[in-house]
């Protein structure tokens, strides 16, 4: 049948569709896509990295004490596999995603042998250690922050949503790690855990940033391998500026090729002879010359895209083009390739005039010699800025005592119920375990959904009448660490009590308290992050690896060598000390009265301090 249209317009090409300018109207992706990217990232991952995290724990000392192994191994190897958890985390933070998959791979290939037999003590470590060493939720943290972060709500949404769903695996392990126990073992939580753990990988191996991570791995390496090139062969000898106005680009010498060698180049009309085939017109100059941003907010628009390499990068290589779509749209595969070849050159005089603002997870450090050469009060190599050092400890030493303090009860439950308390159902003690961080994500949620927290709604408090500007100043961020910091005290004292009811109110409501800890550890970080993602990875993933390592060596001494009481008298000791540590620091720091943000805002005005944040918007 004949086509409608005239046979001239039917064969005319079409013309080249133009970008939009502003980068915010590019859509990033369908919103279906959009939807399961976030439900894969923000949701099922850490939903089965909190049921493997916390599952193996339900039962693991009931295991070692029916077949007569010592309690102080099972906390050694808990120590262990913490401490090697804190490399893997700078290991994850120095090299990116890629790695991620690459020790869930292998945590998938050490399950093999628990599968053959679960009577063999280094079986069964092997898998609690690849358990904890080995887990996904360290590079899912990089990945929520790098595909969120733009802005400082949107952030804190999608780390809101990721720490519900791993609260609510993790809650709910214990109750699954109970029930699976009862009804089939410990070759039942093998079974479990295996199956948890090929979703995990099966994410990793479709994730976007993952791919990207292994695609920069490999050009970094080529770049590596061509490093001994001459530049010359590609760096112009003259400066721009010079060149700008020239009507052809000055000859630069070309590395001879090896005779015999078969030419692959295109026949070139008369224009062109003479001309190298790395040298560039006066189109490719101005182009170059409009890539590289001037200071000002252009400026800070191009640093703001290198932050989001999955869409960004794409966009904008798209509107580096822009000007040149028709004639690429006609030109050869070998004149394409040139291009390319134009194109990284451009990139690079893109790299020495853009200073970076951050490194990333997903994007290697291309940009570091620009960095290098920033000037500032704190040296490159520095992650954490001086000025927030005493914040950062004190949020650290709070993270590490409240995670010590959960982590006690956490590893001791099964066992202290069956022996103190005559609960021999792993799956009741389980339950009493999952409700109260069940509890606490249900109250996350309420508030998230009726009531949300904003800097607003702070600063209208602060600013309100004399009794709720008081509970403002009592109640808000940093003093809430310091409320957090009494409950633990309560909780942990409760747990030493010989009355039965008690200690069941305390463990639920111990469930509870550490998800609001959490919650509110996670805020601190991300206020003093102020966008930076290293900043928020330094200080959100260190202390609670610290804290939870320390714990469980020492609560499985404490308990078979000293007094079964005795780990929770420890716990409650330390939160009393952090109580009193964390409202002085931030006593002294900020005082009270106003929030945060204005108090920290006044004290870097009044210390001549750059406050810079760096949300994209």
């Amino acid at each position: 049948m004949a086509s409608s249209l005239p046979k001239n317009e039917a064969e005319a090409p079409k013309e080249p569709i133009d970008l939009p300018k502003d980068l915010s109207s590019i859509p990033e992706r369908s919103p279906c896509l959009s939807r399961i990217k976030f439900l894969c990232i923000c949701s099922v991952l850490p939903l089965c990295n909190g049921i493997i995290n916390g599952m193996l724990w339900a039962a693991n000392s009931l295991h070692y004490q029916e077949f007569g192994w010592p309690l102080w191994r099972l906390g050694l190897l808990g120590l262990i596999s913490a401490l090697i958890r804190i490399m893997m985390t700078q290991i994850t933070s120095w090299l990116g995603p890629w790695f991620s998959l690459l020790i869930n791979l292998i945590h998938l290939g050490c399950l093999v042998p628990v599968l053959v037999t679960v009577e063999e003590e280094w079986c069964v470590a092997l898998q609690i250690f690849v358990s904890i060493a080995l887990d996904a939720i360290l590079c899912n943290d990089a990945i929520v922050f790098f595909h969120y972060s733009k802005t400082e709500a949107q952030a804190s949404f999608a780390t809101s949503v990721q720490l519900q769903c791993f609260v609510l695996g993790y809650a709910s392990a214990s109750t699954i790690g109970g029930i699976v126990y009862d009804l089939a073992g410990w070759p039942g939580l093998v079974i479990t855990h295996i199956v948890l753990q090929m979703i995990v990988c099966g994410i990793l191996l479709v994730e976007p940033c993952v791919h990207r991570s292994i695609a920069d791995l490999c050009c970094r390496k080529r770049d590596a391998g061509n490093a001994d090139k001459p530049m010359s062969t590609i760096v112009p000898d003259y400066p721009l500026e010079s060149m700008a106005g020239a009507a052809q680009a000055p000859h630069i010498g070309i590395t001879p090729p090896l005779p015999g060698m078969v030419s692959l180049e295109e026949p070139e009309d008369d224009s062109n002879v003479g001309r190298s085939r790395f040298s560039t017109d006066n189109s490719d100059m101005e182009e170059f010359a409009k890539a590289v941003p001037a200071e000002g907010p252009e400026q800070a628009r191009h640093q703001s895209t290198l932050l989001h390499p999955l869409d960004d990068g794409a966009v904008r290589n798209r509107r580096s083009r822009e000007n040149s779509q028709t004639s690429q749209a006609k030109a050869t595969p070998r004149q394409r390739d040139s291009e390319l070849s134009r194109a990284s050159m451009r990139f690079s005089g893109i790299a020495g005039a853009v200073p970076c603002q951050r490194s990333s997870l997903v994007v290697p450090d291309r940009l570091a010699p620009a960095c290098g050469h920033q000037s500032g009060d704190i040296p490159a190599k520095s992650r954490l800025p001086r000025n927030i050092w005493l914040p950062a400890l004190l949020c650290g030493f709070f993270s590490f005592v409240y995670n010590w303090a959960y982590v006690v009860e956490y590893v001791l439950f099964a066992i202290y119920f069956r022996e103190q308390h005559n609960w021999n159902s792993a799956t009741w003690a389980g339950v009493a375990q999952s409700s109260g961080d069940i509890m606490a994500a249900g109250i996350l949620q309420l508030i998230a959904r009726l009531a949300p927290p904003s800097p607003e709604k702070e600063e209208a408090g602060f600013n309100s009448g004399f009794a709720k500007k008081v509970c403002y100043s009592l109640t808000a961020k940093p003093y809430n660490l310091v409320w957090l910091c009494l409950w633990w005290v309560i909780f942990c004292l409760g747990m030493t009590v010989p009355n039965l009811p008690i200690v069941i109110c305390s463990q639920v409501l111990m469930g509870t308290l550490y998800v609001i800890s959490m919650q509110a550890c996670t805020s601190m970080n991300t206020f003093y992050s102020l966008g930076d993602a290293d900043v928020f990875l330094t200080l959100q993933l260190n202390s609670e690896a610290l804290g939870m390592s320390a714990a469980t060596l020492t609560a499985m001494l404490l308990y078979s060598e000293v007094h079964p009481n005795a780990p929770f008298l420890v716990s409650a000791g330390l939160a009393l000390v952090a109580l009193i540590i964390i409202f002085l620091g931030f006593f002294f720091r900020v005082g009270c009265g106003e929030s945060l943000e204005t108090k920290e805002a006044k004290r870097a005005e009044r210390l001549g301090l750059s406050r810079q944040k760096t949300w994209s918007s």
